[in-house]
């Protein structure tokens, strides 16, 4: 039985979600979906992808954060995330070590250690978030 080791469709004005079932294609060494309109966030079972060197899911409407364990990816090398919507920490391992700016520019909400990105700010404790709501709805009883 032979396993897909390329999938690239991109250019073919695809929409929709990118499907999780993709990464259970364990022989995959190249993705392309670059230049579609896909729209969602990036599966988190691209992490289990061991053979990926490289991916490209630029120019869509991905939203969200892009999955942590995808710096768990040994093998890949090679990475194009730009001109997408997605936000929050980028991965601190594998690929993203050493990640060029141009791999994931055009993503303004995203944010990391790399000297080209903003750092991202601390994460309140849930205790933290309650103190401020609760001081919020005691300022706005006393109006």
């Amino acid at each position: 039985m032979a396993m897909v080791q390329t999938i690239d469709i991109s250019f073919n004005l695809l929409t929709g979600v990118i499907p999780a079932a993709l990464g259970s294609c364990k022989g995959l060494v190249k993705l392309n979906l670059s230049h579609n309109a896909l729209k969602g966030s990036i599966p988190d079972t691209f992490g289990e992808l061991k053979n990926l060197e490289k991916i490209d899911l630029s120019s869509n409407n991905l939203l969200g954060a892009i999955p942590m364990s995808l710096g768990k990816l040994r093998m890949l090398h090679t990475l194009n995330f730009s001109f997408n919507n997605l936000r929050e920490e980028i991965p601190k391992e594998g690929i993203f070590e050493n990640i060029a700016s141009n791999s994931l520019m055009g993503n303004p909400g995203l944010c990391g250690q790399q000297i080209y990105l903003p750092l991202c700010p601390p994460s309140a404790s849930p205790k933290q978030r309650n103190h401020s709501v609760f001081k919020n709805v005691i300022i706005k009883e006393n109006l």
